[in-house]
């Protein structure tokens, strides 16, 4: 019977964690909206975004807004700008949030350069990338194989913001499946706007030729934001931690 209690543990585990999704997703009109398409708000970074003041997110990897979701949980009156290069999740944000006039979703994927790219899509829609699957994301998260690839608009934050004022009391968050340095390369002299930054980071290489961790942290500290706190985390079958979620303050 002992051998069975971690099975039990994670099996109650996840069940608690289903449960808190769904409460959060009948919290508001748009939450609703986002059930009825089978999308809830992520649980995962509540902690790390009731300690924030925000007035503005970009959510850069916003797949079906799951993200942007649990922004709007805690910061009702913030603006967001998401980026989701994928026609179908881009096309689910969109109508989600039809009604929040302070939201707005743009269809490209977010890098150093502007342009188009080949995309790789995995079987497992938010585990698509600019970057190819690697055996190990395969190996680590079952179904998440790469199913094909398209071509996607890209641009950078730059581009994107160049006209725009980023609001004191900010966020930049990426969660791109590997590409995550690249995105803040193409931010350019914008990223010391943003007061703080949250990236999920890997710390083996899931996808070929990603950057990880301790790059991204050198790019950062040099740039003037320092580690200011850890998120959620994913470990694979033997418990060793392989992405974590990043916050980082700028100095």
């Amino acid at each position: 019977m002992t051998k069975f209690i971690p099975a039990i543990q994670r099996a109650a585990k996840r069940q608690a964690t289903l449960t808190r999704k769904l409460a959060s997703g009948v919290a508001s009109p748009t939450a609703r909206s986002a059930l009825r398409r089978g999308v809830a708000a992520t649980i995962e970074h509540d902690r790390v975004l009731r300690r924030l003041d925000l007035d503005f997110v970009a959510d850069v990897g916003a797949n079906r807004g799951q993200f942007s979701l649990a922004v709007r949980r805690f910061h009702p009156a913030a603006q967001i700008v998401a980026f989701e290069p994928l026609l179908q999740p881009f096309g689910v944000i969109r109508d989600i949030f039809a009604d929040d006039p302070a939201f707005e979703v743009r269809p490209f994927a977010l890098a150093s350069e502007t342009g188009e790219a080949t995309f790789h899509i995995s079987r497992q829609e938010d585990s698509s990338s600019l970057f190819a699957i690697g055996r190990a994301q395969s190996d680590t998260f079952r179904g998440t194989e790469e199913a094909g690839t398209t071509v996607v608009a890209v641009s950078t934050l730059d581009n994107q913001f160049s006209e725009m004022r980023i609001p004191t009391r900010s966020l930049l968050k990426a969660d791109v499946q590997g590409a995550e340095l690249e995105v803040l390369r193409g931010a350019g002299n914008l990223l010391e706007k943003f007061a703080h930054i949250y990236l999920e980071l890997s710390l083996v290489e899931l996808y070929d030729g990603q950057p990880l961790a301790g790059e991204i942290v050198t790019y950062l500290s040099q740039r003037g934001f320092e580690l200011a706190d850890v998120g959620h985390m994913t470990s694979d079958s033997d418990g060793r931690v392989v992405q974590v979620d990043v916050l980082f303050n700028k100095a």
